[in-house]
């Protein structure tokens, strides 16, 4: 599970560095959209139009990167990622 974590961690990351908009689907149907200007381990924070939104990761089922990402898989234990 600790692989997962940092799977996780280094897709936001580089979401967040990339500031790649996204699309954030909740598992009660609504969609968010935005950039990722931060995260923790219990949050996002997604910024749309000069308004924040804080949504609880429990409460997301996806996120959708609005261009192309590829993961380099070379290195499991060091994941990263490429938007195009």
């Amino acid at each position: 599970m600790v692989i997962k974590s940092k799977l996780q961690d280094a897709y936001l990351e580089q979401l967040q560095t990339t500031k790649t908009p996204v699309i954030v689907h909740l598992i009660k149907g609504l969609q968010f959209r935005g950039i990722i200007i931060g995260s923790d381990s219990f949050t996002i924070m997604l910024e749309f139009e000069g308004k924040q939104q804080m949504l609880f990761k429990q409460m997301i089922s996806t996120i959708s990167p609005t261009s192309t990402c590829q993961s380099n898989r070379n290195n499991p234990r060091k994941p990263s990622y490429t938007f195009i």
